[in-house]
């Protein structure tokens, strides 16, 4: 995408659309300043300097979070922000933070938000986000506990450590909660594939329990199986309670594609 300089005031009355939370709205004024780039960022921090309105602060960080530019001087703006009393906005702007901080930077202020906050969705989003200096071991404790929401952060935390294909197989398998396992298998399609799942997504696909983890799945096992996977995919097509056109019969047919694009 070509970048365009943004000129002063700009994106302010970008935003203000956004403000009103239509969803065409909104996402037409992030479709408008994605393409300014990094010249869109002086102003945007300089906006979340200037209010505590969380409808104006979700839709700043919501675009300092697509906008994905490392700067060390998005986490001086917005930190203030993480003690913001509503969650959504500790959220969003917790996750701007954690998804830009450079290599190296201190990340101590949002992980403590991600293992504390008492908005469970503030903890999961930031731990999704945090790709730089994860604290594994802490992270890795969570994934392994037996409390839901602190089990899927510690689990997406763990998807950003060295050697997390293993340590999410593993949760996959046996996490003390089904929710750290379903994240566990939405964390390893970010990942390259895992050939060691693959008997554990069979097993999966076989029980066609019709959810979350099953849709993931079905894709992760297109990216391992072979052409004996084709007739239990199939299965999920045949099955599918929407005619075939079910999210489970979607990624079924993916999953198919990718296997013979391969020769399988």
């Amino acid at each position: 995408m070509w970048a365009t300089a943004a000129h002063a005031g700009q994106v302010e009355v970008i935003l203000r659309d956004a403000e009103r939370f239509d969803p065409s709205q909104f996402s037409a004024a992030m479709r408008r300043i994605l393409p300014l780039g990094a010249s869109a960022l002086p102003e945007l921090l300089e906006l979340a300097g200037q209010t505590e309105d969380e409808h104006r602060l979700f839709a700043i960080c919501e675009a300092i979070e697509r906008l994905d530019i490392a700067d060390a001087s998005i986490a001086t703006a917005l930190t203030p922000k993480l003690r913001h009393p509503k969650w959504v906005v500790r959220s969003t702007c917790g996750s701007a933070m954690a998804g830009t901080l450079p290599q190296g930077a201190d990340n101590r202020t949002v992980v403590d938000l991600a293992m504390s906050d008492p908005e469970c969705a503030v903890r999961q989003n930031i731990a999704m986000a945090l790709e730089v200096n994860p604290p594994c071991d802490a992270w890795t404790t969570m994934a392994w506990s037996a409390d839901a929401c602190g089990a899927v952060a510690g689990t997406y935390g763990v998807a950003h450590c060295v050697g997390a294909a293993d340590t999410l197989l593993a949760l996959t398998r046996d996490a003390k909660v089904p929710s750290a396992r379903e994240a566990a298998l939405s964390a390893a399609r970010e990942l390259p594939p895992n050939p060691a799942g693959l008997e554990t997504y069979r097993a999966l696909v076989d029980a066609a329990k019709r959810d979350n983890a099953l849709a993931y799945a079905a894709e992760l096992l297109g990216r391992v199986g072979d052409g004996s996977d084709l007739p239990r995919l199939q299965n999920l097509v045949d099955t599918d309670p929407f005619g075939g056109q079910g999210v489970h019969a979607v990624r079924a047919r993916e999953a198919m594609a990718a296997i013979r694009e391969r020769g399988g």
